[in-house]
């Protein structure tokens, strides 16, 4: 675990509670983007379906490591959507199905992953509620939730949640400098604010356009707000990356309130002091904290309600930002 150390007590504990014979059937892995999780479940994976492992480490010799390796293991099913598609093919679903209850074709175990719940429908869960009734043995389910409020309760009932929080600062610096990335540290440690410690996201984020267009999105918001014509932002609000974006607005409010309350020492955007600055002197606490709500709202409908009209639910928030950031408290 040496590529992300941050992980590695939560894979030897895992590691620990199969040798043991208490590791649970289905283990739900609760966490953000970004902190390594598909690649913590690859180890388990190569360990668990490794021939020779011994203590918390697989031999990378055995047939059982050279077919996890080429992702060729005839026991370990990834299942994941199609292309451009958002939830997993029935198809494959029925095909599991039937794989479950055969027995193992290379080693004592079978492996089923789901990276990311997000993808999971209706139907797919459904098909897994009836296969956790009586779950096969020797068949181990592991799946990842980036958003937990997305899963019914009968789902998660049936499954060991596994809670993996972000890093903290430190562990996050030591993990940087150790890579000798060629990016400037004050930079890395802004993304870092910004990204819910997430390391890859935030060297993801500064690698990527993002970056830049970050500080454009900054730069009309601040002209849009002093003009009081805030429903003239929307188009630089909605489309492909406007979850961010969404972050974006809540963070420098929440740095404007820390601002306004002495604690300049805790803000996020380091790099855009000038901006809550004047939002800061600008609005009062009660217009803050009521902006915050609003866009915490709209984060809400956007990961939650399937199918939304993106451009309506962000053009009504605009107007009724704009009129409540207009009044006086």
């Amino acid at each position: 675990m040496n590529k992300y150390p941050w992980l590695t007590h939560t894979y030897k504990k895992i590691i620990h509670q199969y040798t043991i014979n208490k590791l649970h059937h289905t283990i739900l892995i609760n966490s953000v983007k970004g902190i390594g999780i598909p690649y913590l479940i690859r180890l388990i994976g190569y360990w668990l379906l490794c021939m020779n492992k011994k203590d918390y480490k697989n031999c990378k010799k055995c047939n059982g490591c050279n077919l996890t390796k080429s992702l060729n293991h005839p026991d370990w099913y990834f299942l994941t959507p199609e292309k451009e598609k958002k939830s997993i093919n029935i198809e494959k679903l029925r095909k599991l199905s039937k794989r479950v209850v055969m027995s193992p074709q290379q080693g004592k175990i079978k492996i089923i992953c789901f990276l990311n719940t997000a993808f999971l429908n209706d139907y797919t869960i459904n098909t897994l509620l009836k296969i956790f009734e009586e779950p096969p043995k020797n068949t181990f389910f592991l799946l990842v939730s980036y958003n937990l409020i997305e899963l019914p309760l009968t789902l998660k009932s049936r499954c060991f949640l596994l809670n993996i929080k972000s890093p903290s600062k430190k562990k996050c610096l030591i993990w940087f400098r150790k890579n000798n990335f060629i990016i400037d540290e004050k930079k890395f440690l802004i993304a870092l604010n910004i990204s819910e410690n997430a390391p890859l996201t935030a060297i993801k984020l500064i690698k990527s356009q993002l970056w830049e267009e970050r500080n454009n999105f900054y730069e009309k918001f601040i002209y849009f707000l002093q003009k009081k014509k805030l429903i003239l932002f929307l188009p630089y609000l909605t489309g492909k990356n406007a979850l961010f974006k969404i972050n974006w607005i809540y963070s420098i409010l929440l740095d404007s309130i820390k601002y306004k309350n002495n604690m300049s020492k805790t803000i996020s955007n380091l790099d855009k002091k000038d901006f809550i600055n004047l939002i800061s002197s600008k609005y009062s606490y009660r217009t803050l904290d009521k902006s915050l709500r609003l866009w915490l709202k709209c984060k809400f409908y956007l990961l939650n309600v399937s199918n939304i009209n993106q451009e309506l639910l962000f053009a009504k928030k605009l107007l009724n930002w704009e009129l409540f950031l207009n009044k006086k408290f």
